[in-house]
């Protein structure tokens, strides 16, 4: 779902309750948050040559992103999976997949077409399940801003109404997907995701 769409906050939720009943429950965060080296070193660039010539191209931005994201779900995931009787992912290969779109403005990027081709392999693994918070841009905007901080390019409102539009694309065809009115409270969101699970 959207940023704003209260992903962390019903996961967070879902966790607590599905402890509760002796499960172990557990959040995955599909990134590492720039540790790596390697990624460290394409932020630095970034960085240096932002508005210049040099500047790296949107395509090639979210092509080292997929390839981070790969990498990192690739070594965490298969032993964290071995841990938990349920793992949550605030953000998977959908969100990938939407923000290389977001980010290209092509439904058929190169750096989505990766990410996909390693799920079809099997080289990182495919969701059991996927929830979409379904969220208003609007109410999504207004949350951002209650949060604080600073506030990213894709927050906007412009870009929020964007990125609905695909998320909206993207999960229309495909029927397994299982939609959940993110406008309300984060407790009555983690209420219909555990109906869904038990």
């Amino acid at each position: 779902g959207l940023d704003g769409a209260g992903k962390t906050t019903c996961i967070n939720s879902c966790i607590t309750k599905m402890n509760k009943k002796g499960l172990k429950v557990e959040k995955f965060i599909s990134h590492s948050g720039g540790a790596s080296e390697y990624w460290q070193t394409i932020l630095e660039y970034k960085k240096r040559m932002k508005n210049t010539v040099n500047a790296i191209p949107v395509e090639i931005d979210q092509t080292f992103h997929s390839f981070e994201f790969l990498q990192y779900c690739k070594n965490e995931l298969p032993e964290r999976l071995k841990e938990v009787d349920f793992l949550f992912a605030d953000r998977y290969i959908l969100s990938r997949n939407v923000l290389c779109e977001l980010e290209t403005d092509k439904n058929d990027s190169f750096p989505a077409n990766l990410v996909n081709s390693m799920v079809d392999e099997n080289i990182i693994p495919s969701p059991d399940i996927i929830f979409y918070l379904k969220i208003n841009p609007l109410i999504a905007r207004k949350r951002i801003e209650l949060r604080g901080g600073n506030i990213e390019d894709k927050e906007s409102l412009e870009m929020l109404k964007k990125a609905n539009d695909i998320f909206d694309k993207r999960v229309s065809n495909r029927p397994e997907i299982k939609i959940i009115n993110a406008d309300q409270s984060g407790s009555k969101i983690s209420d219909e995701i555990l109906s869904y699970l038990f």
